[in-house]
């Protein structure tokens, strides 16, 4: 099974990436057997590059990387494919498939929609 990488932006406020934490435990917890991890863009670590490394000694040679924003942009479009796109070149062999922003994937569109009706 492919692992997973969520890929956050990263910041100097440490209750910033508590929401990440949260949703990478709970993940764990409703999914044991599958391989997942959270790095952030800049900032705060680990980076892709970092949690790469580690998935590669453990044998991977593939991952699906998950954009955790709202919606593509500079970051998404530009900085995650770069980003990616160094890591293969140092790892020969070892690819990337960038899934969409999670805030453009249908069922968490239809998870806030339902959040926001029911306010």
């Amino acid at each position: 099974m492919k692992p997973i990488i969520l890929i956050a932006h990263g910041s100097r406020d440490p209750k910033w990436q508590k929401p990440f934490d949260r949703f990478l435990a709970a993940f764990v917890s409703r999914f044991p057997d599958r391989p997942i991890s959270l790095c952030y863009m800049e900032i705060c670590s680990p980076t892709l590059e970092d949690v790469c490394k580690r998935y590669r000694e453990e044998g991977y040679d593939s991952v699906t990387l998950v954009p955790m924003f709202m919606a593509s942009g500079g970051h998404v479009d530009n900085d995650i494919p770069k980003q990616t796109r160094a890591v293969e070149q140092q790892l020969s062999g070892f690819s990337i498939h960038i899934a969409p922003p999670i805030g453009e994937q249908k069922a968490v569109v239809d998870a806030m929609l339902s959040s926001i009706h029911s306010l």
